[in-house]
């Protein structure tokens, strides 16, 4: 009886999947989110001005500054009179007075990253970025070869270890080596967990398991507000977003080790003795004679069948050989470059919008749940292609009005609120229909590939959008303010008429080889060799 058979006799929502999937579920996403988003807190830029050298301004706002009236000091030049009676202007040589409302700490007052160095806290999420891109492509690798649980568990350890012992970094640069690890780990057992989750279903279930894990990330975006709201000080913060991943390895004996890894690799007395533990657990029972089968591959099936088919190991490059591939390819390379860099764009812009801090944040987290629940509906009762499209298009449009509306009012300050997270709402949406979309693009022996490129892609603009945010930051007036959103508009807009090319997949066949969409005489024009029914893929 192979895999699939047993999870349909014992039935596909077990105790033992249901429970491993939630498992999986939270520890994937939760510190995954946390360490995300936490440099909207751990990274805040208060309000500031040059300290002076007397008088100490420990008040909560910016006022009265003694013997120098408030216009004299700016933050980042002091208006001063030397001994001739000259006027002149000089950097802050004494240091900065800082606000501690809303976040009383942050790395920026810890280690002064204003003025020239404002730029440093921006790169902290760049760098972030830049390891989770290193951590694809490195534990992708490592999962496939040492399995799915040691990577996820080991990968949370370190992300606990590492994120507890950046609170006692001595200088920013130091933390900044910190938050590439965190961003390396972290997606480690993202990504794994993600393997884990999909590989406990049966294949009627494993689509919609996947695409419900992720709720997993929006609780977890909701909890980092909640956590952000009660912690002002930044390294208590990282202590507790960093703690409970360490806790979460308590968990181990929870989470087995994929079935389906396990039999690929040859170690079926271990597979077969899972999947006992799950059937006695599940309260459910086998045959007496029963024994589990390591699945049969295509290619073996087809052994000694059509001999003039050669084997065909796929990769990376095979997206790009023939025409119509090439053409889906560099489209969705595209949109999952605008989709990151928007989404996570708008997700850190809660600081530049008008109004409590806190209150933003929280709305352009919770906005994401009713995105996910839409973005489904309408792929299932419209398609895939047109409301990816409008929902870019829409996002767009929100981001372009947001810096334009007028907040010397209640309602316009709600509105400018608003529209963020309506801009949000459908780049959320947008981007959780791009997932299913690209799964249902390519053939079967390119699929992995395909995924892995566009995702792949998709961290450029996880890696550029702090410094698109830092240009609200640039002392160019306030179109300085306007241009982050103005760009996420322009380029949601551009980047979703990368879709229009595409076809419509809502109800269409998956296709399962190159010549599938091809052609035969288009793939071997570009391949020299007809691709067989007996290829495998390779991830």
């Amino acid at each position: 009886m192979e895999y699939d058979e047993v999870l349909e006799h014992v039935g596909p929502y077990g105790r033992h999947q249901m429970l491993a999937w939630f498992l999986v579920t939270v520890l994937s996403n939760w510190p995954f989110a946390w360490q995300t988003f936490s440099m909207n807190f751990l990274g805040y830029e208060p309000e500031h001005r040059c300290r002076i050298p007397f008088g100490d301004f420990n008040d909560t706002s910016v006022g009265d500054a003694g013997n120098y009236s408030f216009s004299s000091i700016g933050k980042c030049s002091l208006f001063a009179n030397d001994t001739a009676g000259n006027n002149y202007t000089t950097g802050c040589e004494y240091g900065w007075w800082y606000s501690h409302n809303p976040v009383t700490n942050s790395i920026v007052t810890q280690w002064d990253l204003v003025c020239d160095k404002n730029f440093l806290a921006e790169t902290a999420q760049a760098i972030f970025s830049f390891g989770i891109l290193l951590g694809d492509l490195l534990f992708g690798f490592l999962a496939d070869r040492y399995g799915r649980r040691k990577i996820f568990f080991g990968t949370l350890a370190g992300t606990a270890v590492v994120g507890s012992v950046a609170m006692f970094s001595p200088n920013v640069y130091i933390f900044l080596v910190f938050r590439f690890f965190l961003g390396t780990l972290t997606v480690g057992f993202w990504l794994t967990g993600y393997l884990l989750i999909l590989e406990i279903f049966p294949p009627k279930q494993r689509t919609y398991f996947g695409i419900l894990a992720a709720f997993g990330w929006n609780s977890g975006a909701l909890t980092m507000a909640l956590f952000g709201y009660l912690i002002r000080d930044w390294k208590t913060l990282q202590l507790v977003i960093s703690l409970p991943a360490l806790a979460g390895v308590l968990v181990w004996w929870f989470v087995p080790e994929s079935v389906r890894w396990l039999l690929a690799r040859g170690r079926q007395g271990e597979a077969q003795q899972l999947v006992y533990n799950m059937v006695k657990f599940n309260n459910k029972k086998l045959p007496e004679d029963f024994q589990l089968c390591v699945p049969i591959s295509k290619k073996d099936r087809s052994a000694g069948d059509d001999s003039n088919n050669e084997e065909k190991t796929y990769t990376t490059l095979d997206l790009f050989r023939t025409p119509k591939i090439r053409l889906r390819i560099i489209c969705c390379t595209i949109l999952w470059i605008v989709n990151t860099l928007v989404y996570y764009g708008i997700s850190f812009s809660a600081p530049s919008i008008n109004g409590d801090f806190y209150l933003n944040f929280f709305l352009l987290m919770v906005i994401e749940v009713p995105a996910v629940m839409l973005a489904l509906l309408l792929a299932w009762r419209i398609g895939r292609r047109m409301p990816l499209i409008v929902s870019g298009m829409l996002a767009g449009i929100a981001c372009i009005v947001t810096p334009f509306i007028p907040t010397d009012t209640a309602a316009g300050l709600w509105s400018a609120r608003i529209l963020p997270a309506l801009g949000k709402f459908w780049m959320n949406s947008s981007f959780t229909i791009l997932v299913l979309y690209t799964t249902e693009l390519f053939p079967t022996v390119l699929r992995s590939n395909a995924g892995g490129f566009s995702s792949l892609a998709g961290r450029l603009g996880g890696i550029a959008f702090p410094y698109i945010n830092y240009l609200g930051k640039l002392d160019i007036g306030q179109v300085a303010k306007k241009l982050p959103f103005i760009l996420y508009g322009v380029l949601a807009i551009l980047g979703s008429l990368a879709a229009f090319p595409l076809p419509e997949t809502k109800d269409a066949k998956l296709l399962e080889h190159v010549e599938d969409l091809e052609g035969s005489c288009t793939v071997e024009k570009h391949h020299g060799t007809r691709y067989g029914a007996n290829e495998t893929s390779k991830m």
